[in-house]
């Protein structure tokens, strides 16, 4: 099935068929998000760019919480960054 069918398909739905497609895409994207955090572990060597000027931050991962995972930055060791596990990319060893 195409991305274009799905839309086709959505636009004939009820509202409480658009609450069940909501739920489960809210559930698939809850997957995905534990998927990806799961790649990481305490210690991991990891990048993220910041978002104001797309400059590059290396750290450590130092926890790992419910949504989001706490980088201690390496040049500035006193800097942890609260960042989306979307948004890390773990360091070639």
């Amino acid at each position: 099935m195409s991305l274009e069918q799905i839309k086709t398909g959505i636009l004939g739905l009820s509202n409480s068929e658009i609450d069940e497609v909501i739920n489960t895409i809210k559930f698939r994207r809850n997957e995905i998000g534990r998927q990806v955090k799961n790649q990481f572990k305490v210690g991991d060597k990891v990048w993220f760019n910041k978002s104001q000027d797309g400059q590059r931050v290396n750290g450590t991962v130092s926890k790992i919480n419910r949504k989001n995972i706490q980088v201690r930055e390496n040049d500035r060791n006193w800097v942890v960054w609260n960042v989306s596990p979307n948004l890390l990319t773990k360091e070639s060893e």
